[in-house]
């Protein structure tokens, strides 16, 4: 059993050293008993109902703030112990326990033996020692051999008990169903991997089919397009673009005219305006020019071309004639003579200015 022990002011004192900077260690040499309920106060300095003290049989320190404790009495003495006193080797009660009830009941043909934890709410048991240590029983602890209980299978399975001490069956029997659920926890993981590993190898099967039947395959060009083979390898499809010469020609059938073999299209449209293209030649592009233009009465007019020609090939003109045989009455025309690259003349011999309209084609040079 444990007891919460009271420790007198004389004890303290014993522990106090001359300097008063620390404590002195002291020897617990013998225990009064008594079967008066002894109400401890540190003010006592003896114990009440004192019949007998006895030697201190055993004691031993098994943690920072208990003793464990010894006592043996094999007299013919008969009582009921309430009240116990612990007795310095000069005399002084160091501390004292008492309690309404017996501690113990001892007949005249018994010994009496008791084994207690003495318990100090402020003072370190290292302080103390004692005065035999011819029998002792200390409680276990991790560092005192000793006595210890053992725990039941339910606070074995709580685990929350640090002071009782577990047996291998009850420790086994705690393990079962943590092993057996770890044991079907790792099963149900490996059949899960069985099942992902199963259809990832199908998968694998059927995508191995399909490339199988893919490079199994060929492509091959035709018409414009050239190149190909096997889908085993990688295969490069061609269409060859024409050169200018080929354009030019017209008469190669497996090459393609692109914008750039072409050339580039130059075009303003509106009553005045052009149209020039490269055709694969931008040094001879053909250009086709368009106009109006009211021609002076009875006088040379010259009309411009929006852009110089490198070469002028040739130049109509649309104008309204009538039937009169008389030179006046004639409406405008080009004048052959009058053609040069930026322009053209045009002759009216009728009274009257008139509007003229007109189309002309020739080279421009693009480069």
């Amino acid at each position: 059993m444990a007891f919460d022990i009271t420790i007198t002011n004389a004890g303290r004192a014993a522990l106090v050293n001359a300097a008063n900077t620390g404590t002195l260690p002291v020897t617990i040499s013998q225990f009064g008993v008594s079967t008066t309920a002894v109400a401890p106060s540190p003010a006592l300095t003896a114990l009440a109902g004192e019949f007998k003290r006895l030697p201190s049989l055993g004691g031993q320190v098994v943690a920072d703030d208990t003793i464990h404790v010894t006592l043996r009495d094999a007299s013919a003495d008969a009582y009921a112990l309430r009240s116990i006193g612990l007795y310095l080797a000069d005399g002084t009660l160091f501390a004292v326990f008492g309690q309404p009830g017996p501690i113990l009941e001892k007949t005249a043909g018994s010994v009496a033996l008791l084994s207690v934890d003495v318990i100090f709410a402020d003072i370190s048991a290292a302080s103390i020692t004692f005065g035999s240590t011819e029998f002792i029983n200390p409680p276990a602890t991790e560092t005192v051999q000793g006595v210890l209980e053992l725990a039941t299978q339910a606070e074995t399975n709580t685990g929350t008990d640090d002071q009782r001490a577990v047996t291998p069956l009850k420790l086994a029997t705690r393990l079962v169903p943590i092993l057996q659920a770890i044991t079907d926890e790792i099963a149900a993981r490996i059949a899960d991997v069985d099942a992902e590993t199963g259809a990832r190898q199908s998968a694998d099967t059927a995508l191995s089919a399909l490339i199988t039947a893919l490079t199994g395959r060929t492509i091959t060009g035709t018409g414009l397009v050239t190149g190909g083979g096997s889908l085993a390898a990688n295969r490069v499809l061609s269409v060859a673009a024409a050169s200018a010469a080929q354009i030019i020609a017209g008469t190669a059938g497996n090459v393609a005219i692109t914008p750039g073999g072409f050339g580039p299209i130059i075009r303003s449209f509106g009553q005045t305006g052009y149209i020039v293209l490269a055709l694969a030649d931008p040094a001879n592009a053909l250009a086709i020019q368009w106009g109006r233009i009211t021609a002076s009465a009875n006088s040379s007019t010259f009309a411009s071309f929006p852009i110089a020609f490198a070469e002028t090939y040739s130049v109509v003109g649309s104008g309204t004639a009538d039937l009169n045989n008389n030179a006046q009455d004639n409406f405008p025309a080009v004048v052959p003579s009058g053609i040069s690259p930026t322009g053209f003349q045009v002759w009216n011999a009728n009274n009257t200015a008139d509007p003229f309209c007109w189309h002309a084609i020739g080279r421009i040079n693009l480069t």
